[in-house]
């Protein structure tokens, strides 16, 4: 028998917080005075964009020794590098040629090359069509590819891990060339013939993202208007028992097709959730809509199916199909059943379908402009409220925590977080900004004193790059490295499954939602969506700890929405601090980047504390005293400049856009980013004093674990400290470099 199912909650991975997907920072210069203000992105960038690549190695022939352009933001012309006005396709044309010799053909076929893989990387960065010649005969193309795997049965490529290969899935590539040792080839970057089908298309030479790249095939086969045809699976069910004229196994048998169907509209619903995403309609907000109503139907009409199993002739076999409900010599639990059927009420789940799709709706006609932020609100709250009071809770908040989130601890608990932020991480937040603000000062009078400022050029370039411009796919071979080497085991395995499976979408459409999120579906397949602006190395490296987590530790009997936050950041902190041992760009900008992240990191914690302390306030208020939508939206406002001001953060209070669409699509779930921050930043503080022994903790926090774990004995099992003990925030403090000590004397 199928394994039962509840009404559908679906949790939102996302990795977008206040300070990132498009928010920037501006500060003050001194230290002492600096303050956070929330922004439109704004940097003192020139207008130009220069990209370039430069060969490195003599055996390379290439139109000259740098390919250089310039590209005009405001009419989009390209100049070559004596700024003539030229088409970019003549600057990439004939870009790059190698020469190599075959050394060896294995016992599989494949062809050693004489290219050292390190060469191979430089000259063609990753993962493009090339053409090649072998002895001056016929041109081919083939695909350059990072795992053989990426390409079909019988189909030939080039792989350059540790070695340059001409090699093949299931095919001798030396016996199909009719080739041998000592063989001579040439290889031609293919502009014109771009392999597009999986990361070529993400990390072209040229590319900025945001990109457009389908992975997963994403379409709903669910006709909307056919809810009745829908439920008809589980109202057979229910009026074959009630008949009591079919056996126990067709009875079961008609139960699992229910279940199958059911099953099958979650998957379909994650689909167009997708979709409404990427194209922001009304049409596909409402079907998203309709899918999550309908599965909480299903929902209730399993509840109407136990209790009339349980009333039946079926009862015994009905749940014998559970071992919960089995004692240790296999007959019937009788005590169990009794107890579970005591609590369901199917008068209740429809009343509280009927207020979950209310809430549903308010965000829904918010983002497609149906509603203004005051009306979405004023209708979630309420809806809200009654949704708790239902239930018997006082509020939403306090239910949140219990039921959805997995949280050991109570909204009144997170209370004592406000003096460790104050005393430790507000003013380590200031001395990571610092340092980052020093790099960026020392580059710009550099600049000055030397208009070919390579320091300026690392700045401008490779910090500015790394935090916002730079699609990721630039940085593969670093990311590549990180999963596979530097972390390895299962992270390796699945980065390749991730790319090779094609279990991504991106969308790069001016219209969509600037969001990043992992699904899972219903036979816990993870999927990856990146909209446009989140394509950048800080949230696919938040999303992929996510999708990692996913795959490791899929048979996990606990959840926790703090715990699964942290895959996603001690993932970013952790890489964020080996891109400092690496040659992706300076030691002064890899650093800058780090004191940037971790200063933004800091962040996620104070506005997942600032969000919940709202939260406390919106959740708890008698939405009968107001008169209408504005007259709520306006003590709201109100509040939160109230809460920000009272800690000192006067400029966030400015941010009620971004305000809004938190309180409507993160109900109760931003004190997870907090929470998980500070593990995170805890992951972080050991790493700087133990790689290893930060990378084990790292690891072991992603496994799977048991049903009677909490979140914080998986931190105290890992080494680490609970969020709510004061030596934890101590020790964030010593790694970022604040001296709390001294500060305590002034």
């Amino acid at each position: 028998m199928k394994k039962k199912f509840l009404v559908l909650g679906i949790t939102l991975l996302a990795g977008l917080t206040l300070a990132s997907c498009g928010v920037d920072i501006e500060t003050s210069t001194t230290k002492e005075t600096e303050t956070v203000v929330p922004t439109e992105t704004k940097t003192d960038k020139p207008v130009e964009t220069y990209t370039y690549h430069e060969a490195v190695d003599s055996t390379y022939s290439t139109k000259g020794n740098l390919a250089y352009y310039t590209k005009d933001k405001e009419d989009g012309t390209y100049y070559d590098e004596d700024k003539n006005p030229v088409e970019l396709s003549s600057l990439l044309l004939d870009y790059l040629v190698m020469e190599g010799e075959i050394i060896s053909i294995d016992e599989n076929g494949n062809a050693i090359t004489s290219i050292q893989a390190k060469d191979f990387h430089q000259a063609y960065g990753y993962e493009y069509l090339l053409t090649t010649q072998f002895n001056g005969g016929e041109a081919i193309d083939i695909p350059f590819v990072k795992w053989v795997e990426e390409v079909e049965s019988g189909k030939t490529c080039i792989t350059a891990d540790k070695k340059v290969v001409f090699t093949g899935l299931d095919v001798n590539f030396a016996e199909l060339e009719g080739l041998s040792a000592g063989a001579k080839f040439t290889l031609k970057y293919n502009d014109s013939k771009l392999n597009v089908s999986k990361i070529e298309a993400l990390n072209h030479l040229y590319e900025i993202g945001p990109v457009d790249v389908d992975g997963k095939e994403l379409t709903v086969l669910y006709e909307s208007g056919t809810e009745n045809q829908q439920l008809k699976y589980g109202q057979d069910v229910l009026d074959a028992i009630l008949a009591e004229e079919a056996t126990n196994e067709e009875i079961v048998e008609l139960y699992n097709t229910f279940c199958d169907q059911y099953y099958y509209l979650v998957d379909q619903y994650r689909i167009a959730k997708i979709l409404s995403d990427r194209n922001n309609t009304s049409e596909s907000y409402d079907l998203a809509d309709e899918l999550e109503a309908l599965i909480n139907d299903f929902g209730l009409l399993d509840e109407k199916i136990d209790l009339a199993a349980y009333k039946s002739i079926y009862k015994e076999y009905y749940y014998l199909q559970y071992d919960e409900y089995k004692n240790a010599d296999g007959t019937l639990n009788e005590e169990a059943v009794d107890a579970y059927v005591q609590s369901l009420n199917p008068e209740t789940t429809e009343q509280l379908n009927e207020y979950d799709k209310n809430m549903s709706q308010a965000l829904s006609s918010y983002y497609s402009g149906e509603s203004t932020a005051a009306e979405a609100l004023y209708s979630f709250f309420k809806s809200a409220k009654a949704y708790a009071n239902v239930l018997g809770y006082e509020d939403y908040l306090t239910y949140a925590y219990e039921n959805q989130y997995g949280r050991e601890y109570s909204v009144q608990d997170t209370d004592a977080l406000a003096d460790y932020i104050a005393t430790y991480l507000i003013p380590a937040q200031m001395d990571a900004l610092s340092d980052f603000l020093t790099y960026k000062a020392e580059a710009k009078a550099d600049l000055e004193q030397n208009p070919e400022s390579e320091l300026y050029e690392e700045y401008y370039y490779g910090l500015w790059g790394l935090i916002e411009d730079d699609f990721y796919g630039k940085y593969f071979e670093y990311i590549a490295d990180y999963a596979e080497n530097v972390i390895g085991d299962e992270m390796g395995q699945n980065f390749k499954y991730y790319f090779t499976s094609g279990n991504y979408w991106y969308s790069a459409t001016e219209n969509d939602n600037v969001t990043g999120y992992v699904w899972s579906f219903a036979d816990d397949t993870p999927l990856m969506f990146l909209g446009p602006s989140c394509q950048e190395i800080g949230t696919f490296i938040h999303e992929f700890g996510h999708y990692n987590e996913h795959i490791t530790a899929s048979d996990s009997e606990f959840y926790s929405m703090d715990l699964n936050e942290v895959h996603s950041q001690a993932n970013e902190m952790l890489f964020y601090k080996y891109l400092t041992t690496t040659d992706v760009y300076s030691e002064g900008a890899t650093k800058a980047f780090l004191a940037y992240k971790t200063y933004m990191m800091i962040s996620a914690v104070i506005e997942g504390y600032l969000i919940n302390e709202l939260e406390k306030w919106t959740y708890t208020e008698d939405m009968s005293t107001y008169a209408d939508a504005n007259t709520f939206y306006t003590a709201l406002v109100a509040k939160w400049a109230e809460i920000c001001c009272a800690v000192g953060l006067d400029d966030y209070a400015e941010a009620t856009d971004w305000v809004n669409i938190v309180l409507l699509n993160y109900q109760g779930y931003y004190i997870s980013y907090a929470t998980s921050a500070i593990a995170s930043l805890e992951v972080y503080a050991y790493a700087c004093e133990d790689w290893d022994k930060a990378v084990t903790a790292y690891k072991f926090l992603y496994s799977p674990h048991e049903a009677t774990d909490t979140f914080t004995s998986v931190l105290e099992k890992a080494g680490l400290k609970s969020i709510f003990d004061e030596d934890a925030f101590k020790m964030i403090a010593d790694a970022i470099g604040y001296d709390y000590q001294a500060s305590s004397l002034k």
